[in-house]
């Protein structure tokens, strides 16, 4: 009979890690073994989008608003989520209606609450209070950036993995072969 250290030893030297793999559909990739470090091949997001209903504007024309002396501001724009801004042109003292998840229009480096703000008439606003430059704003990339390892190889995928995969397009994954003794 074999001592335990003995089999223990055995099994290290007679040991071969799988290196056959196959692809395999995503959906089908639950408790498979990736066969190879998986990089997200695109930024998530892909471009800078509003946090919350409000208005897009320059962070820096809010820094003397106040309760007790607001500024104004004109709303050239409105942008929902879907739209394309890119034929809007952002100005100083300037600021666009904005719905969440929605594209923030080049130029524009905050977003102010709808709450901290009086909507005049569709053309300008009131703001109450100062915003800081990245406020409400989720930058591209902020989440994953392309190229960021997303799975590394020889990881167990589980349903986190799938959606993950899944939500930066991967449909398909190579992953190691099932182990056939025989």
């Amino acid at each position: 009979m074999l001592e335990l250290a003995e089999a223990v030893m055995r099994l290290k030297e007679n040991f071969r890690k799988q290196k056959l793999t196959e692809v395999i559909p995503l959906s089908k990739s639950y408790g498979r073994i990736a066969a190879f470090d998986i990089p997200s091949p695109i930024n998530v997001p892909n471009f800078s989008k509003s946090a919350m209903d409000g208005y897009a504007l320059f962070a820096e024309d809010t820094m003397a608003a106040k309760q007790e002396k607001p500024i104004k501001l004109s709303v050239i724009a409105s942008v929902y989520a879907g739209d394309d801004p890119s034929s809007i042109n952002a100005a100083r003292n300037t600021c666009v209606r904005i719905t969440t998840g929605a594209k923030i229009p080049q130029g524009y480096n905050a977003v102010i609450k709808q709450e901290n703000t009086t909507n005049n008439d569709s053309k300008q606003i009131t703001v109450f209070t100062e915003v800081v430059p990245g406020e409400n704003y989720i930058e591209k990339g902020e989440d994953l950036v392309a190229g960021e390892l997303i799975i590394q190889a020889d990881t167990i995928i589980d349903s986190e993995n799938i959606g993950t995969l899944a939500a930066v397009g991967i449909t398909k994954l190579n992953v190691l072969k099932k182990y056939v003794w025989g």
